[in-house]
């Protein structure tokens, strides 16, 4: 499982695809990711 931003799933596809063409992927969206590199948790 991983979490990418949304301008980085183009790659992480043809990356996907180059290793493994018959690779099982589902994509879904999320309310918010925290932590590094991401948004800093505001509580």
């Amino acid at each position: 499982m991983s979490v990418v931003k949304k301008r980085e799933t183009s790659a992480i596809f043809r990356k996907i695809k180059e290793i493994d063409p018959e690779a099982f992927i589902t994509m879904g969206s999320v309310m918010g990711v925290y932590g590094q590199g991401f948004e800093q948790l505001k509580f």
